[in-house]
């Protein structure tokens, strides 16, 4: 699998009942902030957490390979 980029947008897929209600809140396409040695750092693409008029990003970081709760596509 093609390793992403700082910047790259990525489409997550669900493996667990907690990832898929995460993507329903926050969509499929995270973009890539860091890239660790094994995980990547994600921030959601619409500011979707926090209280109604202080909304912010969501962030998360997920394995590159074996993630036990999404699978990615550049």
């Amino acid at each position: 699998m093609k390793k992403p980029k700082v910047g790259d947008w990525i489409k997550l897929y669900p493996k667990s009942n907690s990832a898929q209600t995460r993507i329903d809140i926050n969509g499929h396409y995270w973009v890539v902030e860091t890239l660790l040695e094994e995980h990547l750092k994600l921030r959601s693409s619409e500011k979707t957490f926090g209280p109604p008029k202080q909304k912010r990003y969501d962030g998360m970081i997920i394995w590159l390979e074996n993630d036990p709760n999404y699978e990615w596509m550049l």
